[in-house]
């Protein structure tokens, strides 16, 4: 006989929990802190000042510390999401991770 061809043993593959133990055991994946950067950080609301915003581009930044020290650049603003307000005026906001880039929504008076 060839030794391995007729019992089939149903054994855990070796490879499908390290698979998910590596999402959480990944540093770069998370966040400075507690927090894990998901897709988008819901309900919490930073404070930044709008900077660079080009209406015939339909783009700017919003410039805000706490956003920078997680992501290491400015939220992008759209036009979509700007609204009544314009460069130099101070916001409140959210934002939604798009290609590990934050992007401004939800944009309130401070």
């Amino acid at each position: 006989g060839c030794g391995g061809c007729g019992g089939r043993q149903r054994e855990p593959q070796p490879w499908a929990a390290p698979m998910a133990d590596a999402i959480v055991q990944n540093p770069e994946m998370l966040g400075p802190g507690e927090r894990g950067l998901g897709t988008s950080f819901g309900e919490e609301r930073f404070i930044g000042i709008i900077k660079k915003y080009d209406p015939p581009k339909k783009f700017g930044f919003v410039e805000c510390p706490e956003v920078f020290a997680l992501f290491g650049c400015d939220s992008f603003l759209s036009s979509k999401q700007i609204r009544h307000y314009d460069n130099d005026m101070m916001i409140s906001f959210t934002i939604n991770v798009k290609n590990s880039k934050p992007q401004a929504q939800d944009l309130q008076d401070p």
